[in-house]
């Protein structure tokens, strides 16, 4: 990463974010990351201190408590609040500095105080160019994560009937990752009816009734990797009124994973479910960008969508997840795919239409 830095003539990064700092050291917990020539200093509140010496690949650890408490000095115990660490850290350097991540206003105000002269600019792409393309040791753990939410989702599904509240289905999900190890990547979205057509739908006490949709979206994150995936399917089993609409959605995917391959542009892919859904009349209802990729986040570059530029690579691992949401209900199917030289390979297997 320092040898990257310094190819774009920056001297040091201040890197937050866990998924960035994670990447870069092992340690999964709150942290900021100072690199530059010289070496890496990771900066953690003292109560995660002794983990990170654990989990930090490399590098010096540094703790700071923002707390009068009457510890023992050392070289690597800081006693005041992070913005005075940092402001003690680069205080004096001279040459640019690139950020990466999010940052708080008032470290930023006291950063500017400090760095008087000195250019400060956004290096974000440095660290997520190296995060899109994976390792194949990567795609093995984000595989492993898939079989985890896959084998969670087909254990709750005789759960799913008449009368059972959207946040049992929940709980119970969580549960079944839990009890294999894993974590959930987010809170599932579990959304039946009217609920099912709005894409990012809270789990809430309404109860499940036949005859209406019913949208699972899951999963998994284990050894720091997560998986993504979504099933659509209608309570009590799925009637003639409801294939079509299911059907074109499975047609939009496939279109789709028909243009993701190592070369294609992110918007074409994108385009190419979208041109489907379109020709019906509905591309209205498809109100999200088609997919994104997936890592230590649950949501990374690329982004699959109508306006992004990016050309695909291989090794990237992104989901492909057309929905129509129409105002009775809605319809997601969601898989992860390894872009591939000349195609593509599916990292998901459960069965995409579940009657």
């Amino acid at each position: 990463m320092a040898k990257r830095a310094s190819e774009s003539d920056i001297g040091l990064l201040l890197i937050t974010g866990r998924g960035n700092v994670e990447y870069l050291t092992g340690f999964r917990g709150p942290a900021v990351l100072l690199i530059e020539e010289g070496g890496l200093k990771l900066i953690v509140p003292r109560l995660e201190y002794e983990r990170a010496l654990d989990e930090c690949a490399s590098g010096e650890v540094i703790a700071y408590l923002p707390y009068n408490l009457p510890l023992p000095p050392s070289k690597h115990l800081f006693k005041g609040k992070l913005k005075d660490l940092l402001l003690k850290e680069l205080k004096g350097h001279r040459g640019k500095v690139g950020l990466i991540g999010k940052f708080d206003f008032t470290l930023i105000r006291g950063l500017a105080g400090v760095l008087k002269g000195v250019e400060v600019v956004d290096a974000n792409p440095l660290i997520t160019e190296l995060r899109s393309v994976k390792e194949p040791w990567e795609i093995e753990l984000i595989e492993e994560a898939t079989r985890v939410a896959e084998s969670a989702l087909v254990k709750v599904l005789d759960r799913v009937k008449e009368g059972v509240r959207e946040y049992e289905i929940a709980a119970e999900l969580i549960y079944e990752i839990r009890r294999r190890g894993a974590q959930p990547s987010f809170e599932p979205i579990i959304a039946s009816g009217r609920n099912s057509s709005f894409p990012h739908a809270i789990p809430g006490d309404k109860t499940l009734k036949s005859g209406e949709w019913l949208v699972i979206d899951v999963g998994a994150r284990l050894k720091g990797y997560c998986s993504d995936m979504t099933r659509t399917l209608v309570v009590g089993g799925l009637d003639g009124s409801k294939r079509r609409l299911m059907e074109l959605v499975l047609e939009a995917q496939d279109s789709a994973v028909e243009r993701l391959k190592s070369g294609s542009l992110a918007s074409e892919v994108d385009g190419a479910a979208r041109s489907v859904i379109e020709r019906e009349g509905l591309g209205r209802y498809f109100i999200h960008s088609l997919g994104h990729g997936i890592g230590l986040e649950v949501h990374e570059e690329p982004l699959l969508a109508p306006d992004s530029d990016k050309r695909l690579k291989e090794n990237m691992v992104v989901t492909i997840e057309p929905g129509i949401y129409l105002k009775e209900g809605g319809v997601r199917i969601e898989d992860m795919f390894v872009v591939r030289e000349g195609g593509c390979e599916r990292l998901t297997s459960l069965e995409r239409i579940i009657l």
